[in-house]
């Protein structure tokens, strides 16, 4: 057991956290379309936006991009007609980060045209960001004692 304990030990105490998590996934053509959207740049940014790591979707809207570890990071889309977008999360501490279906999606320029005329007249329509579909907020606490780290 003591030479479990050690040789564990060693190994995290030689090589520690990775440096870089993987990001693995698919962009879909809309929030509302399950279509992968092929040839779709997509830059991965820090807190500071300054840009970590660039890549482009293949013809299954799948990609594959390096993050930092354990870091608030930001995706930002862009395709010829569509509206540039983003998303943000946490790379947590796994060496690969899978996203769910649908978690990264475009947003077609006439589907954007659409919703503001369909809302352009609503105080701050139009004016910095925009959710469109639906906000998911993560509540990260510490489960023993309760407290928010963040």
């Amino acid at each position: 057991m003591r030479l479990l304990l050690l040789f564990t030990t060693l190994l995290t105490g030689c090589f520690g956290d990775p440096q870089e998590v993987t990001i693995k996934g698919t962009v879909w053509t809309s929030h509302t379309q399950d279509s992968p959207l092929e040839d779709t740049q997509l830059e991965v940014l820090d807190v500071a936006g300054n840009r970590y790591a660039r890549t482009s979707t293949n013809q299954e809207g799948g990609f594959s991009v390096g993050a930092p570890w354990g870091s608030e990071v930001y995706a930002v889309l862009r395709k010829d007609g569509h509206v540039t977008t983003s998303f943000s999360g946490v790379t947590g501490t796994e060496d690969v980060l899978r996203l769910q279906s649908g978690e990264f999606h475009g947003l077609p320029q006439e589907e954007w045209d659409l919703w503001l005329t369909r809302y352009g007249g609503c105080e701050g329509v139009g004016v910095g960001g925009s959710v469109i579909g639906e906000a998911r907020f993560a509540e990260i606490r510490d489960t023993e004692s309760g407290e928010y780290p963040l």
